[in-house]
């Protein structure tokens, strides 16, 4: 115990009498453990612990419906009751929408964000409520529309509004206007089931209809796939149990409900793969970030192996006076890795704390959206854990190699302190070589790749969306009571159209039920098109949206040919659509659409109209087919329009102004939320956006890192090529011949270091295009890199090539 005392304390007086050198092993280290920590924690948050207070989270499931093409959707209720009443593999299945609701409390109302739950969402997920109890215990008694008016609601909501008071169980809460009765608290840190959102109510699933309006065609109707859907697979099955047995019910159910399920089948997925929430949207990027950032620890590695073989050699006559006075190899060897354990303690305390705060980046990266988003990743004990690790072995691995260089020490050569004007080994030269070469590399893969993606990224921003979102504002709106059929909201909607295309500065202003680029994708619709005949596994949903008169106008989406929608175009009038060019290239392939004829919803519709093709949900999409039908000819109780306003002010007077004109309207709706349109489509390049910076940012780190690693490399050879160059100089040899051979000896490490970082580069460039649609491994961006890399690398010879080409030949002979 004493003796690993003194060891750690010799060491830790080495290092403090080497302070310049300690510090910058410890930032390097820092640097990259802390990138590394940061996307660890948020890879732990969102993908590996997404519902920290759920216990035996890795068997919870999303189950999603299925189309033949592959395409995932929502489930409808009557597929997810039959589900649940089928599933033996499964201790249990919930189902849930989000929406938002009214809550007024002592005369004061706010919007909140809830989740529609069915009965036993607790008992799925395993948790207990802090007080009260949560409703689901008896299924029968909410799984109806005449079943109690429940309500959880959240700690942070309990908390906040009540106080943390015990007698709010059974207290009544108004949500949109009517009372609920609160059941029950849930735990601190339970936001609900979708990752990135933190709701504060949980509603029977069953008193949707009630609260927001609107019919119940949705409970039984199964072409309504509205519902998300969770569950927990028992101890003894495996999630391929479940996927067979899931397979064996949508065989029964497609067979039992031909029109509704041919086609459809059902897949159980991990939940961090859930096509809900925020893994949806960053999972394969979190994944790339991590990679990245241990990319860069990777050259800090390799750079510091580098420095301290370098420090190493010129502590040659140290170790050499410390064995003469009875050291023992294995003390030398021990020494040296104590350093190493030091310097790792003293990284990782600056890594633990940079890691705290930049956890919190993803933060200012979340698109402004109306939505409750929390992305705040947690740095939980497994990635303190690893902080620690990775920079205590990164540190020791990088005086592993120092650390036998230093106990296999030739005593005499250390005592006569000819190191200096000494050449090390060939093994050691060609060990510092390849070390360099790897740096650079590595640096190489990492910079192209970062320069790969944001190019991909920023062609991603420019490309033509088909559609024109500059000054165009959009305005969302509420009920604010539930029951309003869809002709009272129709009503209102063409009021309000009306008196803000009266408005001074706007140019024209129209409704819809969607907004082209969201996050929430849109509604489709199963169709049957004239004259065409589909494959058998041919998927006819399509998407399409709801729209009012001067839609296409007020977004730039050019009439090619037919018409647009009208004022007469309502109720039982002819119900008609406009379709998309794709639409009409793929299913009438040369025919005129004008006139003919689609079947949806049950009804006969005739195409008017022919619409530029646009994007719908991702800039990146490839062509697809869309239909547009009219808002009031299809509007169902309980859909709210979208309003796009296009005018000639500005934003902020944009908003102010629609305010002013919906309540001038009337008061049976209310807008709940304005936002420029050009700033709403943002959110669907959200993840490209995180992923395209925080890859920028470890590029630049690895450039930098290795260009230390390079420059420290060129430093040690040329200290230990003093006498020879001395030799040439004083032979006739001019200070520009000197430069030269310290620059060719870096061109040489620098072309073999790019021209096998390339080989990498080319495979990760290969695995981008998958992520972000589009990227190429562009000749130019190689060319880039390439120069970025020799630059640096020239500039990392030079300072030591001056250094020596200054020296008088006299000098240099004395070593």
């Amino acid at each position: 115990m004493e003796s690993a005392l003194a060891v750690f304390s010799f060491a830790a007086r080495r290092l403090r009498k080497r302070w310049g050198i300690t510090l910058v092993v410890v930032l390097s280290i820092s640097i990259g453990v802390a990138a590394s920590t940061t996307t660890l924690g948020w890879v732990q948050s969102i993908l590996v612990n997404p519902l920290p207070t759920v216990p035996d989270q890795d068997r919870i499931l999303a189950l999603v419906s299925k189309t033949n093409s592959g395409e995932r959707l929502a489930t409808s209720n009557a597929d997810f009751r039959d589900l649940k009443e089928s599933m033996s593999t499964l201790t249990g299945l919930a189902a849930f929408r989000e929406d938002s609701l009214s809550f007024e409390r002592n005369g004061n109302s706010r919007r909140i964000w809830a989740m529609s739950v069915s009965g036993g969402f607790f008992d799925v997920l395993e948790i207990r409520p802090v007080i009260g109890t949560f409703f689901g215990s008896d299924p029968a008694s909410v799984d109806t529309t005449g079943g109690a008016r429940l309500a959880v609601i959240s700690y942070r909501l309990w908390e906040d509004e009540f106080l943390r008071d015990p007698s709010v169980i059974g207290s009544k809460l108004l949500l949109n206007g009517q009372a609920y009765t609160v059941s029950g608290v849930a735990p601190a840190g339970f936001d609900g089931t979708v990752v990135g959102l933190a709701f504060d109510l949980w509603v029977p699933l069953m008193q949707r209809d009630a609260l927001l309006g609107g019919d119940n065609q949705w409970q039984e109707e199964r072409r309504h796939r509205s519902l998300n859907v969770i569950g927990k697979r028992s101890g003894l099955s495996s999630l391929e149990d479940v996927q067979v047995e899931l397979g064996v019910v949508a065989a029964r159910l497609a067979r039992d409900y031909p029109e509704q399920n041919v086609g459809i089948s059902f897949q159980a997925l991990k939940f961090a793969d859930a096509p809900f929430g925020a893994q949806s949207l960053l999972a394969d990027r979190l994944k790339l970030m991590y990679v990245a950032s241990g990319l860069v620890l990777l050259i800090v590695c390799v750079n510091l192996i580098t420095l301290l073989l370098v420090l190493t050699t010129e502590r040659q006559r140290e170790f050499g006076v410390r064995s003469a006075l009875g050291a023992t190899r294995s003390t030398i060897f021990l020494q040296v890795l104590a350093e190493g354990v030091l310097l790792g303690l003293l990284a990782a305390a600056l890594s633990i704390l940079a890691a705290h705060y930049l956890s919190g980046l993803l933060r200012f990266f979340v698109p402004d959206l109306d939505l409750p988003i929390a992305l705040e990743p947690r740095t939980d004990r497994v990635t303190l854990v690893y902080a620690l690790g990775a920079s205590v072995c990164t540190a020791v691995l990088a005086n592993f190699l120092p650390a036998i260089r230093a106990s296999s020490i030739d005593l005499t050569r250390a005592l006569t302190d000819i190191t200096r004007s000494q050449s090390v080994s060939r093994t050691e030269q060609h060990v510092q070589t390849t070390l360099v070469v790897a740096q650079i590399a590595l640096a190489y893969i990492a910079l192209s790749s970062a320069a790969l993606f944001l190019n991909g990224y920023k062609s991603l921003t420019e490309r033509d969306l088909g559609f024109e979102a500059s000054g165009v504002t959009l305005m969302a709106t509420a009920a604010t009571r539930p029951g309003l059929d869809a002709a009272a909201v129709i009503a209102y909607a063409n009021r309000l159209q009306t008196g803000l295309v009266e408005t001074p500065g706007v140019r024209s202003a129209a409704f819809a039920e969607w907004v082209p680029m969201g996050l929430h994708g849109g509604s489709w619709e199963e169709l049957q098109v004239q004259g065409y005949s589909p494959a058998q596994d041919e998927n006819m949903r399509i998407l399409r949206n709801l729209v009012s008169p001067a839609y296409f106008e007020t977004i730039g989406v050019p009439i090619l040919s037919g018409r647009d929608f009208s004022s007469r175009d309502v109720g039982e009038a002819p119900a008609v659509a406009i379709i998309n060019e794709e639409f009409a290239r793929r299913f009438f392939r040369g025919r005129d659409p004008l006139g003919m004829r689609l079947i949806g919803w049950g009804r006969e519709l005739t195409v008017v109209g022919i619409a530029r093709d646009s994007r719908y949900t991702k800039a990146n999409e490839p062509p697809r087919p869309y239909f547009y039908v009219p808002f009031a000819q299809f509007a169902n109780p309980g859909m709210y329009p979208v309003f796009h306003i296009s005018s000639a002010i500005s934003a902020r007077e944009a908003s102010e102004m629609a305010m002013s004109a919906s309540r001038n309207a009337g008061s049976e709706i209310y807008a709940i939320w304005t936002k420029p349109m050009s700033k709403y489509i943002q959110a669907s390049l959200f993840g490209e956006r995180v992923t395209a910076i925080i890859l920028g940012a470890l590029g630049a780190a690895a450039i930098f890192i290795a260009a230390l690693g390079i420059y420290g490399m060129m430093a040690y050879s040329v200290a230990q090529r003093v006498s020879e160059m001395g030799t040439r100089m004083a032979l006739g040899a001019s200070s520009r011949i000197v430069l030269g051979l310290v620059a060719r000896r870096g061109a040489r490490l620098t072309v073999a270091g790019i021209a096998t970082g390339l080989l990498g580069a080319i495979v990760a460039g290969e695995k981008l295009r998958a992520l972000i649609g589009g990227v190429v491994s562009e000749l130019w961006i190689h060319a880039a890199v390439v120069t970025a890399l020799a630059l640096v690398a020239m500039l990392a010879c030079l300072v030591p090539g001056l250094r020596i080409a200054r020296l008088q030949p006299v000098d240099s002979l004395k070593g």
